[in-house]
């Protein structure tokens, strides 16, 4: 049997507004996170391969796909914001014990939304994130 297509959602987290799509499915939430550039939909050939029974989320993060990119522009590409939206819109839609894979900038953005929400999050799938050291003091 096919998956059937998402349903298109919109959630107002952390001053932005962010799409998502909900494949459905029941169990351990799992939301995927696209890389630089991309858009949540980039994930439609894994998520055609996953069991359906798995509850499926894609985000949107700001300015990409069909997230609107809040001004000023400058803010778009701290990635931990991504994270911060993100970790508010997993509160915002009621998902607790979530599981998040993030691929490239995504992985990052799941690390930032795992230290925003910790209670909420309780898996990470990093796929060739991209992530560095904090900066040195001073």
């Amino acid at each position: 049997m096919r998956r059937p297509g998402p349903a298109e959602i919109h959630v107002h987290a952390n001053g932005t507004d962010l799409a998502l799509y909900d494949w459905g499915g029941d169990g351990t939430p799992v939301v995927l996170v696209h890389a630089t550039g991309l858009c949540a939909r980039t994930w439609d050939p894994v998520i055609a391969a996953l069991p359906e029974a798995i509850r499926i989320f894609a985000v949107d993060l700001r300015g990409h796909g069909r997230s609107p990119l809040p001004g000023p522009i400058e803010p778009r590409f701290r990635w931990r914001t991504f994270g911060d939206d993100l970790g508010a819109a997993l509160d915002a839609l009621d998902l607790r014990d979530v599981l998040i894979v993030g691929h490239s900038m995504g992985g990052h953005s799941a690390v930032a939304a795992a230290l925003a929400a910790p209670a909420l999050v309780t898996r990470l799938l990093l796929l060739d994130p991209t992530l560095s050291p904090p900066p040195p003091p001073g």
